[in-house]
């Protein structure tokens, strides 16, 4: 990891990291050749980027879902309901908190009402590792919001994730990943139902995908590479920072791990610990590609330059071991979510916590949030003209419309007025 001082850390280091101009390139192609021909192209993807066999079917049948669930050895299925539960829990409190607003307004009445849109469409990465945690955060939300359709794509549909996302209560499962998954799901093909809205996490790839979904359907967000910041002063544990940044950075060679620390013990400390920690992990490999290529500790004088670094970096998570967590994170306002203490840290957030592991990235927390309920929702808004507020609105509207050259519309707002 390299070492750096608050002062010799340039803009460019700290960057966030948008899509790559060739991944959308790449991404448009896709979209094209399945908008043309259909599970045709889908299945030609997938047999050249996730294996998927000539005579395989796309979807995974009700029989291979129950045999997934059956095969789970006692401790998986015992974690994978106490995830369930818990992300369910959080979701359904959240929503006892959404509710139909209405308000007068002069003498007319304005209301909003939260619908959940018809079909959604989760994304669970399959690639290097299965992520069936990432169906449990896809699904769960989208049923509680009230979703009618919950559509799940996988590359190759690991038995765990298919027994994950069954239990979560996904009604369709595809054998299908990447760009074509998104795809599919984003245009409808004669095997993959069109959904409303795509969410989930996902490589750079699936991410261009995504930007270049969005407007065809709703995206969740950018769900990117992983990235975790982590705040420590001389409390923290510098084994338990390590350990923590090794966890982020053995997802992806392209995961960014980032310490920035108040005391500059911890700041040799900790790049001496994850050297030596790997050991025999079967992931040290990826986990050290990452911390090669992003690797970083920024030693920093006090809590503003930490905080500084938190808010040009936005990470997707924010660990703040330090004293008196909560007066520090006042002063941080960019950031996915953020783990308080000691004893919370991001692992737990990616499994068991109750919040979303599904988090913006490339500083993309800078002006959106995590998944939710609210992210399979819409609010759209009903209103009804008071007969006392009908002639002054419809004058308003009548100048401002000639002000801009729209004269139907200026029509429009007079033609009320004529008796």
């Amino acid at each position: 990891m390299k070492i750096l001082h608050y002062n010799e850390v340039s803009p460019e280091v700290l960057a966030p990291r948008g899509p790559d101009p060739e991944d959308l390139r790449r991404a448009l192609a896709v979209f094209e050749e399945v908008a043309r021909d259909g599970d045709a192209a889908v299945r030609r993807f997938a047999a050249r980027w996730d294996g998927l066999q000539e005579a395989e079917p796309f979807e995974v049948s009700r029989g291979e879902r129950e045999a997934a669930v059956a095969g789970l050895p006692r401790d998986l299925r015992e974690a994978l309901d106490l995830a369930i539960a818990r992300v369910r829990e959080a979701a359904e409190r959240w929503m006892e908190r959404i509710e139909r607003m209405a308000w007068p307004l002069g003498d007319s009445r304005i209301q909003v009402w939260p619908t959940p849109v018809e079909r959604a469409g989760g994304y669970v990465p399959g690639g290097r590792y299965p992520l069936p945690s990432s169906a449990v955060m896809t699904v769960v939300p989208a049923r509680v919001a009230g979703v009618d359709e919950v559509v799940v794509c996988s590359p190759g549909a690991r038995p765990v994730t298919v027994a994950a996302a069954h239990l979560a209560g996904a009604d369709r499962i595809f054998r299908i990943g990447g760009m074509q998954a998104v795809a599919a799901m984003a245009l409808g093909t004669g095997a993959v139902p069109r959904v409303d809205v795509i969410a989930g996490p996902g490589n750079r790839h699936v991410q261009a995908a995504k930007a270049v979904a969005f407007g065809r359907v709703g995206v969740d967000l950018i769900a990117g590479p992983t990235e975790v910041v982590v705040v420590a002063d001389h409390t923290a544990d510098a084994d338990l920072v390590a350990a923590d940044l090794l966890a982020q950075a053995e997802h992806d060679v392209e995961a960014r791990a980032i310490l920035v620390a108040l005391d500059p013990r911890l700041a040799l400390a900790v790049p001496a610990r994850v050297e030596a920690r790997p050991g025999a992990l079967p992931t040290a490999d990826v986990a050290r590609a990452a911390l090669d290529r992003a690797g970083l500790v920024v030693r920093v004088e006090d809590r503003a330059q930490a905080a500084d670094v938190v808010n040009r970096v936005a990470p997707e998570h924010l660990e703040v071991v330090v004293e008196d967590p909560e007066a520090f994170l006042a002063e941080c306002r960019h950031f996915g979510c953020a783990f308080l203490g000691h004893s919370t840290f991001e692992v737990l957030g990616d499994y068991v916590l109750g919040t979303n592991h599904v988090l913006p990235t490339g500083g993309a927390a800078r002006f959106t949030a995590g998944l939710s309920v609210q992210s399979f929702l819409r609010f759209p808004c009903v209103v009804r003209t008071g007969p006392r507020d009908l002639a002054p609105l419809s004058r308003a509207a009548a100048t401002l419309a000639r002000s801009e050259g729209l004269h139907a519309h200026a029509q429009a707002a007079l033609a009320r007025l004529r008796d």
